[in-house]
């Protein structure tokens, strides 16, 4: 059997932020319904500009495994 180790979705945005950061880079979350309405659920903040350079970010699972924060025998769960 192939079981998967279960991350909660906010150790897997605290790994991101912590691997964004290097970059200069922040994950948000949307606060407000007008930030919803710009920038969907969450985005990219490149905090030295403090330019949004991502938005629409709905599964942290798969930004994860681009930027590589999240092993293969690990899956997001939602709390």
């Amino acid at each position: 059997m192939d079981k998967k180790v279960p991350v909660s979705q906010r150790a897997i945005m605290a790994r991101i932020n912590r691997a964004l950061a290097k970059e200069g880079k922040a994950l948000r979350i949307s606060r407000s319904n007008a930030e919803k309405s710009n920038f969907g659920y969450s985005f990219i903040v490149d905090v030295n500009r403090n330019v949004v350079e991502a938005w629409g970010i709905e599964d942290f699972g798969k930004l994860a495994k681009e930027i590589g924060v999240i092993k293969d025998f690990e899956e997001v769960i939602e709390e």
